[in-house]
């Protein structure tokens, strides 16, 4: 467990919000080789320790791991965690396309149904929710089950959550909702990690 934390420790804010792809070049090799090294000696079963973790690092780091490396041995362990822990859940919807298994994008529309909704909308914490993320994670894998939340569910959760706010605040939440945004860097990460771990 304190190699495990120490491990975490040395790379999460690296990987949190998709950070790695913002890296000067330098540093950015130096992240993929350490990366590489990392996926070629961690375990199936010290990942799932990670991801089945208490601590939130933990978790994060598996969730990136897993989709860099793209083993699909751990789409329901994914798909499981993106239930409990709803919010800040990038990592596990990146994870989810990485993997790309026909058993994938059912963890993700699972999601969309339990979270792109008028009560989630309307919770002044609605923007830690993952939702768009988990969208441009479908989008990827599965357009038809995509069309099922988007546009028309999208938009309703979308205005739903911009109302709330007074006339001065809602283009501040209007922006935070960009889905084109949120796609453009959502294929970023894919792209990164196709280029680099595939």
């Amino acid at each position: 467990m304190n190699f495990q934390r120490q491990w975490v420790a040395s790379i999460y804010l690296r990987l949190m919000n998709g950070n790695f792809v913002n890296k000067a070049p330098q540093d950015g090799a130096a992240f993929v080789h350490y990366i590489r090294q990392v996926l070629a000696e961690i375990d199936d079963a010290t990942l799932m320790s990670l991801l089945k973790s208490t601590d939130w690092r933990a978790r994060l780091t598996a969730g990136w791991l897993i989709g860099f490396g793209r083993r699909g041995i751990f789409v329901d362990a994914v798909g499981e965690n993106l239930m409990r822990f709803p919010r800040s859940a990038d990592m596990y919807c990146f994870a989810l396309a990485r993997i790309g298994t026909t058993d994938a994008a059912p963890h993700l529309s699972h999601y969309l149904r339990a979270n792109l909704t008028a009560g989630v909308a309307q919770d002044f914490n609605a923007e830690a929710f993952s939702v768009d993320y988990a969208l441009a994670a479908l989008r990827h894998l599965s357009p038809q089950a995509f069309a099922r939340f988007y546009p028309d569910q999208w938009a309703t959760f979308m205005q739903l959550n911009i109302d709330m706010y007074t006339d001065d605040l809602r283009e501040k939440a209007r922006a935070r909702w960009d889905f084109d945004e949120t796609q453009a860097r959502f294929m970023e990460w894919m792209d990164y990690a196709e280029k680099h771990f595939d």
